[in-house]
């Protein structure tokens, strides 16, 4: 100690010798890359797929419905969601502690997302599928539920 102050001996360290950066230059691959066949990403026993023109896909991959089935099912579920976002914005529109309304509004995102994950996970059911997805958009409807209940009340045709 010299002078209040600690000196190290540095000599009594190990010390590591400078070296050049590495080179990560491996230089040219010895045979080009080779990508696997497309037959080994499908299941066992399923053929290439194929897709017809009008769009359908071989009923080797599985179920499928149609496009105005996938309509009807998604209006279905939006109907029950745009008659939420009604009743919510009614709720809201005649309340006074707006708390448990905007409350029940996140409760619904999180409930739509949720159920929608949940029933997505349903497999070979492609009905199901159209419901999850139906749900999944369920707060876009009630938002379109909620906006038409709002041009109503401003534009008259209802008095609240």
């Amino acid at each position: 100690m010299a002078d209040g102050v600690d000196v190290v001996d540095t000599g009594s360290l190990p010390m590591t010798e400078p070296h050049h950066a590495p080179i990560f230059d491996t230089g040219p691959h010895p045979e080009p890359l080779t990508y696997p066949d497309e037959m080994d990403f499908l299941p066992p026993g399923a053929g290439p797929v194929h897709i017809d023109p009008s769009g359908t896909v071989s009923p080797e991959l599985g179920e499928s419905i149609k496009r105005w089935k996938l309509a009807l099912i998604i209006a279905g579920v939006w109907a029950v969601g745009a008659a939420a976002g009604a009743g919510m914005y009614y709720w809201w529109f005649h309340a006074m502690d707006k708390t448990w309304v905007e409350f029940a509004a996140l409760l619904l995102v999180i409930v739509s997302v949720v159920a929608a994950l949940l029933i997505a996970m349903i497999e070979d059911r492609p009905v199901l599928s159209a419901v999850a997805l139906g749900v999944m958009s369920t707060p876009f409807a009630a938002a379109c539920g909620a906006g038409l209940l709002y041009g109503y009340y401003a534009y008259g045709l209802l008095s609240p």
